[in-house]
């Protein structure tokens, strides 16, 4: 089961709350999913950024990790449940974008 939480909490302006943070060693499976297309102009964009933390997680986790990338189809909207469904089962999933 995924759970999402949205950082802003609920439209009661009530604090949500924030998913269990899991202990390093747990950490084995970490998914991006973009909110930009993957070719962008200039030094920020969210693709440069994961390929950051891909050769940086692996050293402050200890551990081999995998890694996996999708963008969004549409990138004003929300992910379709089809595509939340491909992160079943990650242990962590993060979402973004680098403006």
């Amino acid at each position: 089961m995924i759970e999402l939480v949205d950082p802003r909490g609920d439209v009661n302006l009530v604090p949500a709350a924030l998913a269990p943070r899991r202990h390093a060693p747990e950490v084995r499976r970490i998914a991006f999913l973009s909110n930009e297309e993957e070719f962008m102009h200039g030094a920020l964009h969210f693709q440069r950024y994961t390929r950051i933390l891909q050769r940086v997680l692996p050293e402050r986790l200890g551990a081999a990790l995998v890694f996996h990338s999708e963008v969004k189809p549409v990138l004003s909207r929300a992910a379709e449940q089809e595509q939340i469904d491909h992160f079943v089962g990650w242990d962590a999933v993060i979402n973004g974008l680098a403006k």
